[in-house]
């Protein structure tokens, strides 16, 4: 009898908690997909499909917006999609899985090496590239992508090339390269190489941890496309320059420098070795030391 007379008292506000709990469900659903619906509730179309739309027409939606020629341009040559309705929707984000099919389409490749990160793999990309540093657990098909990640995609896709000063690149071509992930700095610079790199009217405001949209990936398809026509619908005032860095200053003192390592040297196994080597090296003019602190790092460069 106390179970029965339990049930009745809490049973209907456990079926209330239960019917709400899925309706919060289905709306936070709901919420998450917003950004794939267009226009009288139809899904927003992918940025490029394999399968080309028979007529081509003028996307109702791109007036007044930046890059209005060059997304016309991607349209008309079939390289870029519209819904039924005309729409092409330039303010949508574009996510990782959009891009890596945008990208395989316009750019193909082959099969990524077995060692290969999840994004590489994605892309087909092999040997070296600018993408070989991102992390894995980053790489999340359906999450929208920032501009910094989309550039160090697009760079690497294009085999875009390592820069030998690329911080500096990024420093004086961009006035907010200080905000760029440690894992894209090499891409976005190999982009800024390639003149990939676009924004209005702030070109070298790169905001790279905002959300890329389909009307700025557009322009960087056109950028990256090859064709000349189609590069030159980008409007110049768009691009970013690529400045390199002033020359260093020459050093006023020869540098000198000697590695001291754990394998194959006692060096760093006592205090009294280590005292009779740095006395010995300063006797034979050595001003550096290098000493081995990890063995088990990552480079940041090809090696």
């Amino acid at each position: 009898m106390k179970q029965s007379k339990a049930w009745w008292v809490y049973g209907p506000w456990f079926a209330m908690a239960c019917v709400a709990a899925l309706l919060w469900g289905q709306l936070t659903l709901a919420a998450e997909d917003s950004r794939l619906i267009g226009v009288e509730g139809q899904p927003v179309p992918p940025m490029m499909t394999a399968i080309a739309q028979a007529t081509p027409a003028q996307p109702r939606d791109i007036d007044r917006h930046w890059a209005q020629d060059c997304i016309q341009g991607l349209v008309q040559r079939r390289l870029a999609t519209i819904d039924s309705q005309g729409y092409f929707y330039p303010e949508a984000t574009v996510s990782w899985q959009e891009l890596t099919q945008v990208l395989n389409l316009m750019f193909p490749t082959g099969r990524a090496d077995s060692w290969a990160n999840p994004l590489e793999q994605a892309l087909g990309l092999t040997g070296a590239n600018v993408a070989s540093h991102y992390p894995d657990h980053y790489y999340l098909p359906s999450r929208a992508i920032a501009r910094g990640e989309a550039l160090m995609a697009l760079a690497a896709k294009v085999n875009g090339s390592f820069l030998t000063q690329a911080n500096g690149t990024l420093r004086a071509s961009l006035t907010d390269a200080d905000q760029i992930p440690h894992f894209a700095r090499e891409g976005v610079a190999a982009a800024l190489a390639r003149r990939l790199v676009v924004d209005y009217p702030e070109p070298t405001r790169l905001r790279p941890n905002d959300l890329l949209t389909r009307g700025e990936l557009a322009a960087m398809l056109c950028r990256a496309s090859g064709n000349e026509q189609l590069q030159g619908l980008v409007p110049a005032g768009a691009i970013a320059p690529f400045q390199t860095p002033p020359p260093a200053a020459p050093p006023t003192t020869e540098r000198r420098g000697v590695w001291l390592t754990n394998i194959d040297s006692q060096v760093l196994f006592s205090q009294d070795n280590l005292v009779e080597a740095v006395d010995r090296l300063a006797a034979l003019n050595f001003n550096t030391l290098y000493p081995t602190v990890w063995n088990w790092g990552d480079t940041l460069y090809p090696s």
